[in-house]
Protein backbone atom coordinates (compact mmCIF):
# COMPACT_ATOMS: atom_id res chain seq x y z
CA UNK A 1 0.00 0.00 0.00
CA UNK A 2 1.29 3.62 -0.62
CA UNK A 3 1.43 5.89 2.66
CA UNK A 4 2.56 9.78 1.92
CA UNK A 5 4.20 9.03 -1.50
CA UNK A 6 5.77 5.99 -0.52
CA UNK A 7 5.45 1.92 -0.56
CA UNK A 8 4.87 0.39 2.69
CA UNK A 9 4.90 -3.52 2.22
CA UNK A 10 3.12 -5.71 4.57
CA UNK A 11 5.36 -8.43 5.26
CA UNK A 12 3.36 -10.56 8.24
CA UNK A 13 0.20 -10.74 10.01
CA UNK A 14 1.15 -8.38 12.42
CA UNK A 15 1.65 -5.58 10.06
CA UNK A 16 -1.61 -6.58 8.01
CA UNK A 17 -3.71 -5.72 11.59
CA UNK A 18 -1.59 -2.77 12.19
CA UNK A 19 -2.83 -1.50 8.34
CA UNK A 20 -6.37 -2.29 8.92
CA UNK A 21 -6.82 -0.92 12.33
CA UNK A 22 -5.88 2.28 10.34
CA UNK A 23 -9.38 1.87 8.35
CA UNK A 24 -11.71 -0.01 10.96
CA UNK A 25 -12.27 -0.34 14.80
CA UNK A 26 -11.02 -3.90 15.35
CA UNK A 27 -12.39 -5.89 18.12
CA UNK A 28 -10.38 -9.30 17.55
CA UNK A 29 -11.67 -12.70 19.39
CA UNK A 30 -10.21 -16.17 19.20
CA UNK A 31 -12.28 -19.35 19.32
CA UNK A 32 -12.14 -22.32 17.22
CA UNK A 33 -15.07 -21.58 14.83
CA UNK A 34 -13.73 -18.05 14.14
CA UNK A 35 -11.37 -17.01 11.10
CA UNK A 36 -7.81 -16.44 12.83
CA UNK A 37 -5.64 -13.25 12.19
CA UNK A 38 -3.33 -15.80 10.05
CA UNK A 39 -6.37 -17.02 7.93
CA UNK A 40 -7.54 -13.51 7.09
CA UNK A 41 -4.11 -11.83 6.12
CA UNK A 42 -3.50 -14.76 4.21
CA UNK A 43 -6.86 -14.57 2.54
CA UNK A 44 -6.13 -11.10 1.17
CA UNK A 45 -2.33 -11.98 0.20
CA UNK A 46 -3.80 -14.43 -2.33
CA UNK A 47 -6.67 -13.28 -4.09
CA UNK A 48 -4.75 -9.36 -4.09
CA UNK A 49 -4.06 -8.14 -7.56
CA UNK A 50 -0.67 -9.23 -8.56
CA UNK A 51 2.07 -6.83 -10.11
CA UNK A 52 5.04 -7.74 -11.90
CA UNK A 53 7.24 -4.96 -10.37
CA UNK A 54 6.42 -1.64 -8.83
CA UNK A 55 7.66 1.60 -10.68
CA UNK A 56 7.57 5.01 -8.99
CA UNK A 57 8.33 6.63 -12.33
CA UNK A 58 5.73 5.34 -15.61
CA UNK A 59 6.61 3.54 -19.13
CA UNK A 60 5.01 4.70 -22.02
CA UNK A 61 2.86 2.80 -23.01
CA UNK A 62 2.40 1.38 -19.43
CA UNK A 63 2.19 -1.76 -19.07
CA UNK A 64 -0.64 -3.52 -17.08
CA UNK A 65 1.79 -5.86 -14.65
CA UNK A 66 3.19 -2.75 -12.80
CA UNK A 67 2.09 -0.82 -10.31
CA UNK A 68 2.81 2.61 -10.32
CA UNK A 69 3.17 4.42 -7.71
CA UNK A 70 3.14 8.20 -8.66
CA UNK A 71 0.56 9.14 -11.74
CA UNK A 72 2.26 10.78 -13.80
CA UNK A 73 -0.31 13.31 -16.55
CA UNK A 74 0.45 13.68 -20.31
CA UNK A 75 1.70 17.08 -20.98
CA UNK A 76 1.70 18.78 -24.05
CA UNK A 77 5.02 20.12 -26.05
CA UNK A 78 8.51 19.66 -24.55
CA UNK A 79 9.34 22.78 -22.96
CA UNK A 80 10.75 21.70 -19.93
CA UNK A 81 12.47 19.02 -21.36
CA UNK A 82 14.36 21.31 -23.80
CA UNK A 83 15.14 23.54 -21.22
CA UNK A 84 16.81 20.68 -19.30
CA UNK A 85 19.00 20.07 -22.22
CA UNK A 86 20.21 23.20 -22.77
CA UNK A 87 22.67 23.02 -19.55
CA UNK A 88 24.56 20.70 -21.78
CA UNK A 89 26.34 20.92 -25.32
CA UNK A 90 25.79 18.84 -27.80
CA UNK A 91 28.86 19.04 -30.75
CA UNK A 92 25.98 19.30 -33.67
CA UNK A 93 22.35 19.28 -34.43
CA UNK A 94 22.65 15.72 -34.75
CA UNK A 95 23.84 15.25 -31.38
CA UNK A 96 21.03 17.45 -30.18
CA UNK A 97 18.85 14.91 -31.78
CA UNK A 98 20.42 12.10 -29.86
CA UNK A 99 20.91 13.73 -26.20
CA UNK A 100 16.68 14.46 -26.63
CA UNK A 101 16.80 10.55 -27.61
CA UNK A 102 18.95 9.46 -24.45
CA UNK A 103 16.93 11.31 -22.16
CA UNK A 104 13.65 10.03 -24.06
CA UNK A 105 15.04 6.43 -24.32
CA UNK A 106 14.45 5.03 -20.63
CA UNK A 107 10.59 5.69 -20.56
CA UNK A 108 9.92 3.63 -23.64
CA UNK A 109 8.09 0.13 -22.58
CA UNK A 110 10.07 -2.07 -24.78
CA UNK A 111 12.40 -4.90 -23.14
CA UNK A 112 15.41 -5.26 -25.03
CA UNK A 113 14.92 -3.42 -27.98
CA UNK A 114 16.90 0.23 -27.31
CA UNK A 115 20.25 0.63 -28.38
CA UNK A 116 23.20 1.97 -25.82
CA UNK A 117 24.31 5.35 -25.97
CA UNK A 118 27.94 6.26 -26.42
CA UNK A 119 28.82 9.32 -25.31
CA UNK A 120 32.16 11.07 -26.42
CA UNK A 121 33.30 14.78 -26.92
CA UNK A 122 34.91 16.76 -29.22
CA UNK A 123 37.06 18.40 -26.36
CA UNK A 124 38.29 14.95 -23.88
CA UNK A 125 37.46 15.24 -21.05
CA UNK A 126 35.37 17.40 -18.13
CA UNK A 127 32.57 17.59 -20.88
CA UNK A 128 29.64 16.63 -18.74
CA UNK A 129 29.55 13.09 -20.52
CA UNK A 130 29.38 11.26 -17.02
CA UNK A 131 27.19 14.09 -16.46
CA UNK A 132 24.40 13.66 -18.82
CA UNK A 133 23.67 9.96 -17.73
CA UNK A 134 23.70 11.36 -14.10
CA UNK A 135 21.02 13.31 -14.90
CA UNK A 136 19.05 10.86 -16.81
CA UNK A 137 19.24 8.87 -13.56
CA UNK A 138 17.82 11.31 -11.52
CA UNK A 139 14.67 11.80 -13.51
CA UNK A 140 14.05 8.05 -13.84
CA UNK A 141 14.95 6.99 -9.86
CA UNK A 142 19.22 6.43 -10.21
CA UNK A 143 21.91 4.77 -12.06
CA UNK A 144 23.37 1.10 -11.83
CA UNK A 145 27.34 1.70 -12.28
CA UNK A 146 28.92 -1.36 -13.77
CA UNK A 147 32.49 -1.27 -13.85
CA UNK A 148 34.22 -1.44 -17.24
CA UNK A 149 36.73 -4.06 -16.19
CA UNK A 150 33.63 -6.89 -16.24
CA UNK A 151 33.44 -6.67 -20.03
CA UNK A 152 37.78 -7.15 -20.34
CA UNK A 153 36.95 -10.43 -18.32
CA UNK A 154 35.31 -13.57 -18.71
CA UNK A 155 32.58 -15.10 -16.11
CA UNK A 156 31.84 -11.72 -14.66
CA UNK A 157 28.05 -11.95 -16.18
CA UNK A 158 27.15 -13.08 -12.56
CA UNK A 159 28.74 -9.96 -11.05
CA UNK A 160 27.01 -7.95 -13.13
CA UNK A 161 23.53 -9.61 -13.57
CA UNK A 162 23.32 -9.21 -8.93
CA UNK A 163 23.96 -5.58 -9.21
CA UNK A 164 20.96 -5.20 -11.67
CA UNK A 165 18.52 -7.05 -9.82
CA UNK A 166 19.30 -6.51 -6.40
CA UNK A 167 17.11 -4.73 -4.55
CA UNK A 168 17.91 -1.22 -5.44
CA UNK A 169 19.29 -2.09 -8.85
CA UNK A 170 15.70 -3.51 -9.56
CA UNK A 171 14.42 0.29 -8.96
CA UNK A 172 16.82 1.89 -11.59
CA UNK A 173 16.25 1.40 -15.76
CA UNK A 174 19.46 3.74 -16.25
CA UNK A 175 22.47 1.49 -16.35
CA UNK A 176 26.88 3.55 -16.88
CA UNK A 177 29.70 1.83 -18.06
CA UNK A 178 32.13 4.93 -17.59
CA UNK A 179 34.99 5.76 -18.88
CA UNK A 180 35.53 2.93 -21.84
CA UNK A 181 38.84 3.31 -23.02
CA UNK A 182 40.92 1.35 -25.66
CA UNK A 183 38.90 -1.26 -28.01
CA UNK A 184 35.07 -2.34 -26.31
CA UNK A 185 33.59 -5.60 -27.42
CA UNK A 186 31.40 -7.99 -25.67
CA UNK A 187 29.43 -10.41 -25.84
CA UNK A 188 27.78 -9.46 -22.07
CA UNK A 189 27.40 -6.21 -23.58
CA UNK A 190 25.24 -7.69 -27.07
CA UNK A 191 23.19 -10.18 -24.76
CA UNK A 192 22.42 -7.20 -22.34
CA UNK A 193 21.21 -4.97 -25.25
CA UNK A 194 19.07 -8.32 -26.86
CA UNK A 195 17.64 -10.28 -24.07
CA UNK A 196 14.17 -9.27 -22.74
CA UNK A 197 14.60 -10.93 -19.20
CA UNK A 198 17.93 -10.71 -17.04
CA UNK A 199 18.33 -13.84 -14.62
CA UNK A 200 21.04 -14.20 -12.20
CA UNK A 201 21.91 -15.58 -8.71
CA UNK A 202 21.36 -12.85 -6.28
CA UNK A 203 24.41 -12.92 -3.13
CA UNK A 204 22.36 -13.74 -0.04
CA UNK A 205 19.14 -15.94 -2.29
CA UNK A 206 18.83 -19.21 -3.71
CA UNK A 207 17.79 -20.36 -6.82
CA UNK A 208 17.66 -18.29 -10.17
CA UNK A 209 15.66 -14.63 -10.25
CA UNK A 210 14.36 -12.89 -13.04
CA UNK A 211 13.45 -9.03 -14.21
CA UNK A 212 11.88 -7.48 -16.97
CA UNK A 213 15.03 -5.93 -19.35
CA UNK A 214 13.87 -2.36 -19.67
CA UNK A 215 17.48 -0.90 -18.92
CA UNK A 216 18.94 1.59 -20.96
CA UNK A 217 22.58 1.23 -21.09
CA UNK A 218 25.09 4.42 -21.44
CA UNK A 219 28.88 4.67 -21.91
CA UNK A 220 30.98 7.15 -21.58
CA UNK A 221 34.18 7.40 -23.67
CA UNK A 222 37.28 8.95 -24.65
CA UNK A 223 38.33 7.87 -28.28
CA UNK A 224 37.70 4.37 -27.73
CA UNK A 225 37.24 1.97 -30.50
CA UNK A 226 34.45 -0.57 -30.63
CA UNK A 227 33.48 -4.06 -32.80
CA UNK A 228 31.17 -4.52 -35.30
CA UNK A 229 28.29 -5.78 -33.08
CA UNK A 230 28.93 -2.92 -30.42
CA UNK A 231 28.57 -0.31 -33.24
CA UNK A 232 25.57 -1.85 -34.54
CA UNK A 233 23.56 -1.92 -31.19
CA UNK A 234 24.70 1.86 -30.20
CA UNK A 235 24.47 4.89 -31.12
CA UNK A 236 27.05 7.79 -30.70
CA UNK A 237 26.56 11.32 -28.81
CA UNK A 238 28.81 13.48 -28.66
CA UNK A 239 29.13 16.98 -26.37
CA UNK A 240 31.01 19.94 -27.35
CA UNK A 241 33.85 22.19 -24.96
CA UNK A 242 31.26 22.45 -21.76
CA UNK A 243 31.10 25.88 -20.38
CA UNK A 244 32.42 25.98 -16.79
CA UNK A 245 29.90 26.70 -13.80
CA UNK A 246 31.00 25.94 -10.36
CA UNK A 247 27.01 26.29 -9.32
CA UNK A 248 26.01 23.96 -12.39
CA UNK A 249 25.52 20.63 -10.57
CA UNK A 250 23.27 22.48 -8.38
CA UNK A 251 21.12 24.37 -10.90
CA UNK A 252 19.99 21.50 -13.11
CA UNK A 253 19.10 19.40 -9.56
CA UNK A 254 17.26 21.91 -8.46
CA UNK A 255 15.44 22.73 -12.05
CA UNK A 256 14.57 18.65 -12.08
CA UNK A 257 13.47 18.93 -8.96
CA UNK A 258 10.90 21.91 -9.86
CA UNK A 259 9.56 20.35 -13.02
CA UNK A 260 10.39 16.92 -12.70
CA UNK A 261 6.67 16.10 -13.23
CA UNK A 262 5.93 17.91 -16.31
CA UNK A 263 9.51 17.07 -18.01
CA UNK A 264 8.33 13.15 -17.45
CA UNK A 265 4.68 14.24 -18.52
CA UNK A 266 6.35 15.87 -22.01
CA UNK A 267 8.28 13.32 -22.49
CA UNK A 268 5.31 10.53 -21.94
CA UNK A 269 3.37 12.37 -24.48
CA UNK A 270 6.39 12.64 -26.87
CA UNK A 271 6.62 8.78 -27.09
CA UNK A 272 2.71 8.20 -27.86
CA UNK A 273 2.91 11.05 -30.25
CA UNK A 274 3.01 10.43 -34.28
CA UNK A 275 5.47 12.16 -35.75
CA UNK A 276 4.65 12.41 -39.19
CA UNK A 277 7.77 11.66 -40.50
CA UNK A 278 7.74 8.53 -42.61
CA UNK A 279 10.92 6.03 -44.27
CA UNK A 280 13.24 3.69 -42.29
CA UNK A 281 16.64 3.57 -40.85
CA UNK A 282 18.97 0.54 -41.25
CA UNK A 283 19.26 -0.66 -37.90
CA UNK A 284 18.12 -3.04 -35.45
CA UNK A 285 15.75 -0.90 -32.89
CA UNK A 286 12.82 -0.44 -35.67
CA UNK A 287 10.49 0.27 -32.90
CA UNK A 288 12.87 2.62 -31.11
CA UNK A 289 13.03 4.82 -34.37
CA UNK A 290 9.58 5.22 -34.67
CA UNK A 291 8.27 5.73 -30.91
CA UNK A 292 11.60 7.73 -29.91
CA UNK A 293 14.21 9.18 -32.61
CA UNK A 294 11.71 10.18 -34.96
CA UNK A 295 9.74 12.20 -32.45
CA UNK A 296 12.85 13.96 -31.38
CA UNK A 297 13.62 15.23 -34.80
CA UNK A 298 11.97 18.35 -35.87
CA UNK A 299 11.69 17.12 -39.52
CA UNK A 300 12.70 14.41 -42.01
CA UNK A 301 16.07 15.92 -42.92
CA UNK A 302 17.19 15.26 -39.34
CA UNK A 303 15.90 11.89 -39.29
Amino acid sequence: YVKDGKLKYLYDTGDFIAWLSNYADLHIHSGSELISKTEIFKTVRDTADYYESISKYPFEPMPDDIYLLNGIDYCEGTEKLDKLLEFFTPASPIDKVLLKAAFVTPMLEILGGRPAFVIDSTSGRGAGKTSVVDTVGDLFGGVITVPTKYFKSKNTTDEVNKSLMDELGRQKRVVLVDNVAGFFGSDMFAEALTRKTIQGRLSYGKGTEFRRNDLTWYLTANDAEYDADAISRSVFLKLGKHKSDPNWENKVEAFIEKHREQILGEIRNLIRSDSGIEGKLPMRYGTWCEKVLKNCCTNANEY
